[in-house]
């Protein structure tokens, strides 16, 4: 920690096993919240598995490459994807703690450690505890074990008021609510296509392609608008790459969707941006998220409305949120009646996106930077006190 006449500057390090070689809601959450920092004079460390996607963020955050294992699956980020996980992140884990006894053999003290996984979460408690360093949990997932575990953190931000409430309601723990940001210079509505009422609905998912994300559902939906004799109004675009990509190209295939259905691929963070702007509906179906999740704030920062399903919604009902539609989970015929509802309702849409955009000003990452780092500074200041 350095401290000047105004400033409390400290060394944070983000230890993420994905970050380094993948680009997914996460990491673009550390790698905000990490730049922002950067920018705010602090010194930022990543400890990840080594890969590209930090390359050009090198010259301002120093980059702790941990060795990759070669038979490692690139996407496995649940145990149902890859009975081997658990061990692929303990074997992380083991040499990252190799790499931090080095460095505190050698000085390196850190004085924050920002947690971001469950799984990585319950080896950085204890890292925290050895090392003598605080740990700050963002918590972004409603997996019990990882509500659970965010309680022994010295500090546990929640991202959004769902999240908190969520549990609150099922561990009584109270965690202040600070959603994730975006590069809102990149993520804008400027140039946004604007849906005809005579055109097709374009609806738009952007996610890794594994079953946890649950792309099926959305084709599902896909299935129940052709049988709501929806046929030649709608196109769904899916960006994202993975290991079920396959059988879900062959799910569309089977269902007579690949007229409606496009899979479009991984697509580079620079030209992300025009295929929101040029769709009318953003989809998310994955249950561990809400609508304050990455994707769906760079959705409504270019001024989608969006639609997503959500575990915490116990009742078979829709609830219609500040810039979206909350469908329960697991429910194609109602997820595909909501598409219809806010692509056809141009007052509902219009009134949708309007509300999105203007909360989209204040997911800029300089303004919420602001509010984790008071957090961080809090922290540090009460463990060293």
């Amino acid at each position: 920690m350095k401290v000047n006449s105004d400033n409390v500057y400290l060394k944070i390090l983000f230890l993420n096993r994905w970050v380094g070689c993948q680009k997914g809601g996460t990491e673009k959450h550390i790698i905000g919240l990490a730049s922002s920092f950067v920018k705010r004079g602090h010194d930022v460390n990543i400890m990840t598995t080594e890969g590209q996607e930090l390359n050009s963020y090198r010259n301002r955050i120093s980059v702790w490459d941990v060795p990759k294992n070669k038979w490692e699956k690139p996407f496995s980020r649940a145990i149902s994807e890859d009975p081997f996980l658990l061990f692929y992140s303990f074997m992380f884990l083991v040499k990252t703690f190799a790499i931090m006894l080095q460095a505190s053999i050698r000085g390196v003290k850190f004085d924050i450690i920002s947690i971001h996984a469950p799984l990585e979460g319950i080896f950085l408690l204890f890292f925290g505890w050895i090392f003598r360093v605080p740990h700050v949990w963002i918590l972004e997932g409603y997996s019990k074990l990882e509500t659970w575990l965010a309680h022994f953190a010295k500090s546990t931000i929640a991202i959004s008021d769902s999240l908190a409430e969520h549990c609150w309601k099922n561990h009584s723990y109270k965690y202040p609510v600070i959603p994730v940001g975006t590069d809102t210079n990149l993520f804008n509505s400027q140039g946004k296509i604007f849906k005809k009422p005579e055109n097709k609905i374009v609806i738009i998912n952007v996610s890794r392609i594994s079953e946890h994300k649950r792309i099926d559902v959305l084709i599902k939906a896909a299935s129940q608008l052709l049988s709501m004799n929806y046929k030649n109004k709608f196109e769904i675009r899916i960006i994202g790459d993975g290991k079920d990509k396959l059988s879900l190209e062959k799910m569309v295939e089977t269902e007579g969707l690949t007229e409606h259905v496009t899979f479009l691929g991984r697509v580079s963070e620079s030209d992300l941006p025009k295929h929101y702007r040029s769709s009318d509906i953003f989809v998310n179906c994955e249950l561990a998220v809400d609508e304050y999740w990455v994707t769906c704030v760079e959705a409504i920062s270019c001024g989608l409305p969006v639609i997503w399903t959500s575990k915490s919604n116990y009742n078979d009902t829709i609830s219609i949120r500040k810039w979206g539609i909350e469908v329960p989970e697991d429910n194609p015929e109602l997820l595909a009646r909501m598409i219809i509802k806010v692509g056809e309702d141009m007052n509902l849409q219009n009134k949708l996106s309007t509300r999105g955009l203007k909360m989209a000003k204040s997911f800029s990452w300089d303004k919420l930077a602001n509010s984790y780092e008071r957090v961080y500074k809090h922290v540090d200041n009460k463990f060293n006190n």
